[in-house]
């Protein structure tokens, strides 16, 4: 099973320092978590450019924002295009067993859901049972969250297909994961409590929703059902 990290949030007119001082606050909130967050390296289309470390650590705001600036999103024409906001990426250069990399678009200044963070987890097995568990990643959605002010967020299956679909084929927004978040405005907006999940208020008002604190098993039937009522209780937002 693939794990990966989602958040999303909507139109947030950012400035590449805004930016980069959320990466930085992100970065230096999951150091603290797990040795395999402790560095980073850009992605680029060879190999030397995918070694170029992506800043020191503890990261500096300040360094980060030239990495932020230089990948602003561009026209057909190679023009800088401000609305579209940033695209930055990077891997941490970890054996197979705890290999991260994120991507995130901030800074876009148009549509539902606009901004996006993706983490690729890795695939559950005995060699990353230290970090592919309910008490590290609970912490690593938190932190993740908070640092960029999401609206909601989830660690799940990379092809999970349980999700809620509107009338057109799309998927209802929010949905939920293997363990969910919420911010404070998203908490404020759904039916409580869930007697079937395990809730956990957060220091910024927010919440996290989680199925079990055992592994995250997807032909669970006690576990699909807890699912399926989170996803009920998340239906007041889902428009």
């Amino acid at each position: 099973m693939n794990l990966t990290l989602n958040a999303w949030w909507q139109t947030r007119d950012e400035s590449a320092e805004s930016c980069a001082r959320r990466l930085s606050d992100m970065l230096a909130r999951l150091a603290l978590l797990h040795p395999v967050f402790a560095q980073w390296r850009q992605q680029g289309d060879s190999e030397e450019e995918s070694q170029e470390p992506l800043c020191s650590m503890p990261p500096d705001h300040r360094e980060l924002q030239n990495f932020v600036e230089a990948n602003i999103m561009r026209d057909d024409a190679d023009e800088p295009w401000p609305e579209l906001g940033y695209s930055v990426s990077a891997w941490n250069e970890v054996d197979d067993s705890h290999g991260l990399s994120f991507h995130i678009r901030a800074g876009v200044r148009d549509g539902v859901d606009a901004n996006s963070l993706f983490f690729q987890l890795g695939n559950v097995a005995p060699a990353n049972s230290d970090l592919l568990n309910y008490d590290v990643l609970k912490d690593v959605l938190n932190a993740v969250c908070q640092a960029w002010d999401v609206d909601w967020g989830t660690i799940e299956p990379f092809d999970w297909e349980r999700r809620l679909k509107d009338s057109s084929g799309h998927f209802c927004r929010p949905w939920g994961g293997w363990l969910t978040y919420l911010s404070p405005a998203y908490r404020g907006g759904i039916k409580m409590p869930i007697p079937e999940a395990i809730t956990e208020p957060l220091s910024n008002g927010g919440m996290l929703i989680a199925l079990t604190k055992e592994g995250f098993n997807e032909s669970d039937p006690t576990q699909l059902a807890t699912y399926d009522a989170v996803q009920k209780a998340l239906r007041p937002l889902q428009g």
